[in-house]
């Protein structure tokens, strides 16, 4: 899709039928439904309250998503049947990821800064302990089964990307993170559907530009050099970098992300004749 609006954060069922985004085509940033099958567009929620983080279960029956309301950012709930829109949770900084089969609903909560989960039927919360003494973790995003978390880690000048088993529905301890890659600015991972691949965005040739890591299959761990997938140098097409906008979604055969191309024009005028 492409034109004018700003199209953002794409999130794609399991069976690769269903897509949804965020998008501003209607005047304000709205929760948009894709049916991949017949290219047919529908909008989720309209209205003038900001959307925003849409994100579909992996089982494609429900979207969760974010709505700014007077002083609050607000985590949402939708069944896709119903398409009636259900408030989980008051006061959420953002949402990251559906984990556990599609049963829970990862998000974290500003002013002091932590993760937590909620039950995207009952709303039951649980905390997620995921925490460095010195450094501050983002961007997390759980393989669907729930055994791994990948996520950033905000070291100045590089941030590093790093995986977790998960161990008794927690993190392991950070002395027991595997580094994925470093050595430049990688932010925003996700899993590929066969589980043992990283993309991520990286600005390690000095543009925001889009790269794999293979892992290995049991462990996570590194599986032989980092491929780069797509460059975006230049000024005429790159990754959309804004807050929040960006994020991946993948099939087996495909990947969906946002990109932004700049666009200007040239005016004429003619010189007022002087008085």
């Amino acid at each position: 899709m492409s034109g004018l609006s700003h199209d953002l954060h794409p999130s794609i069922s399991s069976d690769g039928r269903k897509l949804t985004y965020v998008s501003d085509r209607a005047g304000n940033f709205d929760v948009w439904l894709r049916d991949l099958t017949t290219g047919e567009d529908t909008p989720m929620t309209i209205g003038p309250k900001r959307e925003g983080r849409a994100t579909i279960s992996p089982d494609g029956s429900m979207i969760s998503f974010v709505r700014r309301e007077q002083d609050k950012t607000n985590l949402y709930v939708m069944d896709l049947v119903r398409r009636r829109a259900r408030r989980l949770v008051e006061g959420v900084g953002n949402m990251f990821d559906w984990m556990h089969a599609g049963k829970r609903i990862l998000y974290y909560t500003p002013l002091p800064l932590h993760f937590r989960t909620v039950d995207s039927e009952a709303g039951e919360q649980a905390d997620v302990d995921l925490t460095h003494p010195e450094y501050q973790p983002s961007t997390l995003r759980y393989l669907p089964d729930g055994e791994w978390l990948a996520f950033n880690l905000a070291i100045q000048p590089e941030w590093p990307i790093l995986v977790s088993r998960i161990e008794q529905g927690q993190p392991a301890g950070y002395d027991e993170w595997i580094a994925v890659n470093k050595g430049s600015v990688n932010s925003h991972p996700w899993w590929s559907p066969d589980r043992n691949t990283l993309y991520f965005r990286s600005l390690r040739d000095g543009f925001h530009c889009l790269y794999a890591q293979p892992l290995e299959p049991a462990t996570k761990k590194p599986r032989g050099p980092l491929k780069s997938i797509q460059y975006f140098h230049g000024r005429v097409r790159t990754v959309n970098v804004g807050a929040g906008s960006f994020g991946g979604a993948m099939t087996n055969d495909r990947l969906y992300l946002p990109l932004s191309e700049p666009k200007a024009n040239i005016w004429l005028a003619e010189p007022v004749a002087a008085q």
